[in-house]
């Protein structure tokens, strides 16, 4: 996916460890996974052997999970870089930021339209906020 790769996608800021498990299973599952099991040794079954009740299936959801078990079955070191995936994940929020998008940023990195509004430094519009009372 190195050359389809989107402009500003997290994989361009991250170490390739990261890279390659945001390649294959997105952004937003590389950010559970590492949140998750970060800096731990994490036996993935075989995809034949996975079930929807296996703990990584639970956590990243059962298609994820047979995506992780096809790259890397069997033992996977999985970094620990939670702060840093969080950062990579705000520059590429700030960088993409306008009035229009805030929705569609909070959409793409499962978050709320508030969360996008704190990580560029704005205020969230005023639209449907009760007025002040005194």
């Amino acid at each position: 996916m190195s050359a389809a790769r989107r402009k500003n996608s997290a994989s361009d800021f991250l170490p390739p460890k990261l890279a390659e498990l945001v390649d294959e299973i997105g952004f937003q599952a590389t950010l559970k996974l590492v949140e998750k099991w970060g800096g731990i040794r994490l036996y993935v079954p075989l995809e034949d052997n996975l079930s929807a009740e296996h703990p990584i299936a639970k956590e990243l959801g059962f298609e994820v999970a047979r995506k992780l078990a096809r790259a890397h079955s069997e033992w996977l070191e999985v970094p620990r870089a939670a702060r840093y995936l969080r950062s990579v994940r705000d520059t590429i929020i700030r960088e993409a930021y306008d009035e229009s998008s805030a929705a569609r940023l909070a959409r793409r990195f499962g978050m709320t339209r508030r969360n996008v509004f704190y990580i560029v430094g704005r205020d969230e519009p005023d639209e449907g906020k009760q007025p002040e009372l005194f």
